[in-house]
């Protein structure tokens, strides 16, 4: 078995493992290795959150540099994250700084994010 990483037609990078004879081709009928569905986040209260502290809040933007993030450290369980003890705040912060130009915001977003990350991994697991 070995893992590759594929672009699905929309854009969305993934990680899926494939077994070692299959052409990379197959990779989105693998095994998926990419991080919990962002979409579970609690969107509501980080737009709020967000835009109440004056920053601009673009869902989408947000969630394919988080996902992105979180997939380029091989966040894709709890498990992976216990291992990696700093993994989820390192994954944050480089989505805050993609994300967000000034040091503040960027902090801000961290604040506001990491809990909310953490949780959803330690939900699916």
């Amino acid at each position: 078995m070995r893992k590759v990483a594929w672009v699905d037609s929309s854009g969305v990078r993934h990680v899926s493992i494939i077994r070692d004879n299959d052409p990379d081709s197959m990779a989105e009928y693998g095994i998926s290795c990419d991080p919990p569905d962002l979409a579970s986040l609690d969107w509501v209260a980080m737009e709020e959150s967000l835009t109440g502290k004056g920053l601009r809040f673009e869902p989408d933007k947000i969630k394919a540099t988080l996902h992105d993030a979180l997939l380029a450290r091989g966040l894709a369980s709890w498990n992976d994250v216990l291992k990696q003890q700093t993994g989820i705040t390192a994954a944050v912060h480089t989505a805050a700084v993609m994300l967000y130009t000034v040091p503040e915001h960027q902090k801000i977003f961290i604040s506001t994010i990491r809990s909310m990350v953490s949780r959803l991994y330690r939900s699916a697991s």
